[in-house]
């Protein structure tokens, strides 16, 4: 729906930030099928873009970042926002 196909099928790896089940379920009604429309695809892109980060990150990498940034982390995300 948001056709980000070719820019995740490109050579680059990416960590994608997955929300969980409950993470989904708690999302007021209606939230993924209004997301899912054709009318809504720069709000849904601009969301799955930030919940992408370039490269490789493993759960080591952001224990790792969060430890040695007194709590918290701040990686760049592929919507160019700081996710922290």
């Amino acid at each position: 729906a948001a056709g980000m196909e070719p820019v995740l099928q490109g050579k680059e790896p990416y960590t994608i930030l997955a929300p969980s089940g409950a993470a989904l379920d708690a999302l007021p009604a209606g939230t993924l099928e209004r997301l899912r429309q054709p009318g809504s695809r720069a709000e849904l892109t601009g969301l799955l873009r930030r919940h992408i980060l370039p490269g490789t990150i493993t759960r080591a990498d952001l224990e790792r970042a969060v430890r040695s940034g007194g709590g918290k982390a701040s990686l760049a995300s592929m919507a160019g926002d700081p996710l922290t």
